[in-house]
């Protein structure tokens, strides 16, 4: 990690020095013939140095669409930041041939690779053929920032030149813009480059003691008013404490480690009514005085008193109550086999979970189980792939569907397959079907059976890959498997199907781009009586002239096989319910009681309307209506004479909450509980249809959509 962001930290934020870095904003330095010095380029633009076209000096920075028109192109500086200051501004010059899109100077701010905020101005459509004109963009500064991406971007095709860019923080040059003094985190740079443990072959007692480290580590974590502060890097903390394992009184050591920390006021703490508590903390552990000896046990016990409102690591979002994991530093650059940096991941996501995801009494496997089950699989010898395979493993023991490795991963896409065969499937009657067909792969027809991949059956292929595919529940999980199932990096991918009764060996060709193409409109006409409405294609604006396009028909379907483009709950809902409604309650964490969480109310839909639609309503769902469909459909079945037909949905529905974790790794979780007002359950069992409905691969044959004729047949039938 000797490139790591903090390292470079180290040596640009000492003491209220000053930043005396003289940067390439003019793009007059070169250390090659292709492009400027220190430039960096984003999307599949050309970029290049143009000594002929510039507005001073004697060189510019060129992006040229050449044959891509369907993309973007970027170019952009990095500037370590360190600074104080309110507001940022970027100013530079640039010149436009041809450009179809828009042309746009823009700033980044990021901690690490966690954007922070980016603001570009593409929404003015720069457009067409320009002369030199300067442009400026000014934002607020965010002290949290470490790094700041400056430069232009081309979206659509055409040229675009850019030059003489200058970026000041309250109007003082960055480059004279005095460091803020480093934090004690930034500070601490013992552990960049490397956790300095290493174990590969534990003995029994070391695993029983890296559990009570790991769960120990993770209470202090989220209890201890000296580390909630954020004055203690907490991370490399643990790597101090890890060898700390191999001691025969390592209870008593680890008990010593954790009380100099310091004093801390204690308070009573009090429970909510216990009608308002959906689940309690489950601490009981730390009163193990067996498992953990009287010193270590007897300092937790006065820990869980400590008073504490709020946490560096993690707080909540206003209104919401999800948590927002803030500052988790991702370690980018860790060495992959490094024994530390994969317990820290396996520490940090398992006590995340277990204190502020509401869900752990759903999983299949007990959340305590899972902390010692993955110490010695993570403990082995790793690379890059395995070890964000194992995570991808871990993750999905939440049984989440919100719950992945998110992002773009170029190891895990590499691994999947940077190509794709050009059709469309779904897990139809127990058996992967092509669902969608394409004219680039013509072999494959609506209702072809996939039977093997590259000789692999597809039951082999399932039992082998099912670990890397995190859902809720398991039609989710085939629904998810059906996505990367056709993917490899191949130009052909040889294929077994069964069309009919008949066996064919195929050559189907592929291409480096994902088959998805959703034209189905946001609404139409089924039948004189009966209205469709389609949410994942919805325009803003659109739904009320839709819904008084349908006031009079006899029935109206809302088709919530998709993700809703635009959350239209409550402008629907104000044509279908004659009075407001409750349809759902939550929970959520806590921060002064990590582990509680407690119910609160939901938002009712609908208004008093005397007007309001009398005609049947069918609403379509399957494993794609998840997260925002699943929520409305919650609504829906509030309302009068719904029917809601179909099969299994995601079962993941509530806000997310991103945690990064050490590698780069990216992943979420449902990070609040969503219930029905009598608090039955959402997650993982997601929205039980009142009619069961799925389709077969005989009307996937003929072209039916059998969902939509029993939505129909239910509408008509008097």
């Amino acid at each position: 990690m000797k490139n790591s962001i903090l390292t470079m930290l180290a040596f640009a934020c000492i003491g209220n020095a000053q930043n005396l870095t003289k940067y390439n904003f003019d793009f007059e330095k070169s250390s090659s013939e292709t492009i400027p010095q220190d430039v960096g380029v984003w999307g599949d633009y050309q970029v290049a140095t143009d000594t002929q076209v510039f507005y001073s000096g004697q060189q510019s920075v060129r992006i040229h669409s050449g044959n891509q028109t369907n993309s973007f192109g970027a170019i952009y500086l990095k500037i370590p930041a360190c600074f104080s200051g309110k507001t940022i501004r970027v100013e530079g010059w640039i010149k436009t041939e041809n450009v179809s899109g828009s042309a746009s100077l823009f700033v980044r701010m990021n901690r690490d690779k966690i954007k922070l905020k980016y603001h570009d101005e593409s929404y003015l459509k720069y457009q067409g053929t320009n002369d030199w004109k300067s442009f400026t963009i000014r934002q607020e500064y965010i002290p949290e920032t470490n790094a700041i991406y400056v430069g232009g971007i081309l979206n659509g095709t055409g040229i675009v030149w850019i030059d003489q860019l200058k970026v000041t923080i309250d109007g003082t040059p960055i480059d004279q813009v005095t460091l803020r003094e480093q934090t004690p985190i930034e500070k601490d740079i013992e552990f960049d480059a490397g956790s300095q443990f290493q174990l590969e072959n534990p003995t029994p007692q070391q695993l029983k003691n890296l559990e009570i480290l790991g769960k120990v580590w993770g209470f202090v974590k989220y209890h201890h008013p000296k580390v909630a502060s954020g004055t203690v890097h907490w991370d490399y903390e643990l790597f101090r404490m890890l060898p700390l394992i191999n001691a025969t009184d390592f209870t008593s050591r680890l008990a010593q480690k954790i009380d100099a920390l310091g004093p801390f006021k204690m308070i009573r703490k009090k429970l909510p009514k216990a009608d308002s508590v959906k689940s309690l903390p489950q601490n009981e552990w730390i009163r193990d005085t067996a498992l953990l000896g009287e010193a270590l046990s007897s300092l937790l016990v006065q820990i869980n008193q400590a008073e504490i409102h709020k946490n560096y690591y993690v707080s909540m979002y206003p209104t919401v109550g999800n948590p927002n994991f803030e500052n988790e530093l991702e370690y980018s650059l860790m060495p992959w086999n490094d024994s530390g940096y994969k317990l820290l991941a396996l520490f940090r996501f398992w006590n995340a979970v277990h204190y502020f995801f509401p869900n752990t009494h759903l999983t299949d496997q007990k959340w305590d189980t899972v902390l010692p089950e993955f110490i010695p699989q993570l403990l082995q010898p790793t690379d890059e792939l395995k070890y964000k395979l194992l995570l991808k493993t871990l993750i999905g023991k939440i049984q989440d569907s919100h719950a992945d490795v998110w992002g773009y991963d170029e190891t895990l896409f590499k691994y999947k397959g940077d190509k794709s065969v050009q059709v469309e499937l779904d897990y139809v009657e127990g058996k992967f079907v092509v669902v969608a067909d394409h004219q680039k792969t013509p072999l494959l027809h609506k209702g072809d059976v996939i039977v093997a991949i590259n000789g692999e059956s597809i039951n082999d292929w399932v039992q082998r890959r099912k670990t890397e595919f995190p859902a809720s529940n398991v039609p989710t999980q085939f629904r998810n498997m059906a996505r990367d199932l056709l993917r490899t990096n191949e130009v052909e991918l040889p294929l077994t199907v069964e069309r009919k009764g008949t066996y064919l060996e195929l050559k189907a060709p592929t291409e480096a781009t994902f088959y998805y193409d959703d034209t189905t409109p946001s609404s139409k006409i089924l039948d004189p009586q009966i209205g469709y409405l389609y949410p994942g294609t919805l325009k803003q604006g659109e739904i009320e002239k839709i819904m008084e396009n349908f006031k009079d028909k006899k029935g109206i379907v809302i088709d919530f096989r998709c993700y809703p483009s635009e959350f239209i709950l409550f402008k629907l809902g104000n044509y279908l319910y004659p009075k407001k409604v409750d349809f759902a309650k939550f929970s959520e964490g806590s921060i002064e009681q990590p582990g509680l969480f407690v119910y609160r109310k939901g938002t009712p839909v609908g208004k008093s309307n005397a007007k309001a639609y009398t005609g049947k309503i069918v609403v379509l769902l399957n494993e794609e209506t998840q997260s925002s469909a699943e929520y409305h459909c919650m609504a829906l079945r509030a309302a009068p004479n719904v029917t809601i037909i179909g099969s299994t949905t995601a079962g993941a529905d509530g806000n997310v909450s991103k945690l990064y974790l050490p590698g780069g790794v990216m992943t979420m979780i449902s990070g609040i509980g969503v219930y029905y007002p009598d608090g039955t359950e959402t997650q993982r069992i997601g929205i039980v249809p009142d009619v069961e409905c799925k389709p077969t691969i005989q009307g996937i044959r003929e072209g039916r959509d059998e969902l939509l004729e029993k939505a129909i047949e239910i509408i008509l039938k008097s």
